[in-house]
């Protein structure tokens, strides 16, 4: 029978083998800054998404949709279309493709009662883009549009405004096209009656039934303690579509407790149908959390919290949400926190069913790096990262970024 020394020797020599290879791990991670914004496309929101060339693509504050193009090892910035100078003021919803390349997009402000418009930008063989209306808001059917757009399987198109509706706290709507060109409107859902969300911010998810999952920044049955410190709580919601309509489930009302709050950002699924997000704020240390939600008989949902971050040298603010690579790791961004202006982080789920998080890059240590990323980061093929941070960089109006991985 081996002693008790012998085990205790080969757990320590496991416990130096495990700190080994994370230490290994985040080694191998490289940070790059691609670009530095200035000028119109300065100071990009929401992170980027990439098409199968390779092309970055974002929106910027001052209404600016942007592209990076790739070129023998330099990224070129291509303004698509600038919303402020159109009259359109503040895209600030992130593109979504259609399978002819078309852009499809958001203005937070403009249109004929100033309460913001979806629009497409069509590319010409002279290589600008041509800009199109689709809707119009006016404040009873939404205002202020501000999250990326999703297509369903019949080319739909759903999105959320940050106001408006039925009680002025926001709502689904859905745009369907119709054969003269022109697209029709339909409320999916109003918020802000009683204890449901207010303020919906994340970007909508669509399963395979036609529900819709997503999150409001505001509201809940909580939210009356959170407002006593200034804040706001939130919910995580579905929608089903019925003969008549849609009917809404809260699926999860944040600010219970130790439980996080503010979820700005959309959701995501693993393979089992669990749900996965972030919020801004909330969790054991004020700071925001990674959660994850678990479907339950009953069409219940319960709650795993499975990162508290914790301040510098850990994040503060994770403002984007959270995408997976192909071993069911998770990564993101915070706003601040790190050492000061932010991180980006993966969680490594471990055998004892909690995450372990590894810190993948800082922003703000070196003169040309970026600064205070808000959106979540996107993979290419090959699994390495991208993702824009809204400050530093050369000019200091921000950077886009790629992590090698």
């Amino acid at each position: 029978m081996r002693s008790k020394k012998f085990h205790l020797q080969i757990a320590a020599l496991m416990a130096i083998l495990i700190s080994f290879l994370a230490a290994q791990h985040a080694a191998a991670q490289t940070e790059i800054t691609l670009y530095s914004f200035n000028g119109t496309s300065g100071y990009p929101l929401f992170g980027a998404t990439i098409d199968s060339d390779g092309n970055l693509y974002g929106v910027s504050q001052s209404g600016a949709v942007w592209q990076l193009a790739p070129s023998r090892g330099a990224w070129t910035d291509n303004v698509l279309y600038n919303s402020a100078a159109s009259g359109f003021n503040y895209s600030e919803s992130i593109p979504t493709f259609d399978s002819k390349g078309d852009i499809y997009s958001a203005t937070l402000y403009g249109g004929s009662a100033y309460r913001g418009t979806v629009i497409k930008l069509t590319p010409e063989s002279d290589g600008s883009w041509s800009e199109t209306t689709l809707h119009t808001f006016s404040k009873d059917d939404g205002s202020a549009p501000d999250t990326q757009l999703v297509f369903d399987s019949a080319g739909n198109l759903y999105g959320t405004t940050l106001y408006g509706g039925a009680y002025n706290q926001g709502i689904v709507f859905k745009l369907t096209p119709q054969p003269d060109g022109t697209w029709t409107e339909t409320i999916v859902h109003n918020f802000g009656k009683g204890s449901d969300g207010a303020n919906p911010y994340g970007t909508l998810l669509l399963d395979s039934a036609g529900n819709i999952f997503g999150t409001t920044d505001g509201g809940g049955i909580y939210n009356s303690i959170c407002e006593q410190t200034g804040g706001s709580c939130g919910i995580v919601f579905e929608l089903s579509p019925t003969a008549t309509g849609y009917t809404e489930k809260i699926l999860h009302n944040f600010g219970n407790g130790l439980d996080g709050a503010t979820p700005y950002a959309g959701l995501i699924f693993d393979s089992a149908g669990n749900l996965y997000g972030t919020t801004g704020y909330g969790g054991s240390h004020t700071w925001g959390t990674v959660f994850e939600l678990i479907p339950q008989a009953g069409r219940r949902w319960k709650e795993k919290i499975l990162h508290n971050f914790t301040g510098p040298p850990d994040g503060v603010e994770p403002l984007g949400g959270v995408n997976f690579d192909v071993a069911g790791n998770l990564y993101g961004t915070t706003f601040v926190g790190g050492g000061a202006n932010g991180i980006a982080f993966e969680l490594m789920p471990q055998s004892n069913g909690s995450w372990k998080e590894f810190i993948l890059h800082s922003f703000g240590n070196e003169p040309s790096d970026g600064a205070n990323p808000i959106g979540g980061l996107v993979f290419d093929g090959s699994g390495n990262l991208y993702g824009s941070a809204y400050a530093g960089g050369v000019y200091g109006a921000g950077t886009a970024f790629e992590i090698k991985h």
